[in-house]
């Protein structure tokens, strides 16, 4: 989004922001608070949809695939080659299952993935067991969209580097990853929140009042 509209005037973000000594970082929280006038929270059809497919969809269509070129090349017995397929299936499905709801439970637990208000906004820092970091609108520099395969997510920088980084190891290892791949290491789903970043963007937009770049 390169709408004029959400560049504040004279607005810049300091290449190596300096925190004050003895400021601690901004403060961390177990939930998201859902009453907000900017609410994202994922679905569970959403993520039902990818992660069944990817764990018991594809696999199903290649195992079927590998039995007709097995069928053709050896001329196996149509029963045997049954058992073959339904077998390593349901070893695959047993393990897609697991994997699927390890996934899901991430996602879904902990509340809201972001929220907002005109004083500032929430964002998930750590996924399991879930943390957030809560943000006044004046230590934001900057958000944007980014999209990643079918997901267009919602970039948060901060002013202090620190923002998130104390939620532990774990979370330091994702939003190192969300770095790498999005250029933030705050960031919020908007396709698993069935939302339009666009318009998501245009609420964060109206709730901080013009104070925070947005694009």
């Amino acid at each position: 989004m390169n709408d004029p509209r959400f560049a504040p005037d004279s607005w810049a973000v300091p290449r190596h922001p300096q925190v004050p000594p003895g400021v601690p970082p901004p403060e961390l929280v177990k939930r998201i608070p859902d009453q907000q006038p900017l609410v994202l929270k994922s679905r569970f059809g959403r993520f039902f949809a990818v992660f069944g497919t990817l764990f018991l969809g594809f696999p199903f269509v290649a195992l079927l695939g590998a039995s007709v070129l097995l069928f053709a090349a050896t001329g196996i017995g149509f029963g045997d080659l049954s058992l073959i397929v339904f077998a390593a299936y349901g070893f695959l499905a047993v393990f897609g299952l697991f994997q699927m709801t390890i996934l899901m439970s991430m996602g879904m637990a902990g509340g809201p993935v972001l929220a907002a208000n005109t004083e500032g906004l929430w964002i998930r820092a750590r996924k399991w067991p879930a943390r957030s970091v809560y943000l006044p609108w004046p230590m934001v520099a900057r958000i944007y969209p980014r999209r990643w395969l079918w997901d267009r997510a919602i970039c948060v920088v901060a002013l202090d580097p620190r923002a998130g980084s104390h939620a532990g190891v774990f979370a330091r290892i994702d939003m190192a990853m969300q770095n790498a791949l999005l250029g933030s290491r705050l960031t919020a789903s908007t396709f698993y929140s069935g939302r339009r970043a666009d318009d998501v963007l245009m609420e964060l937009h109206q709730l901080s009042g013009g104070r925070v770049y947005i694009g």
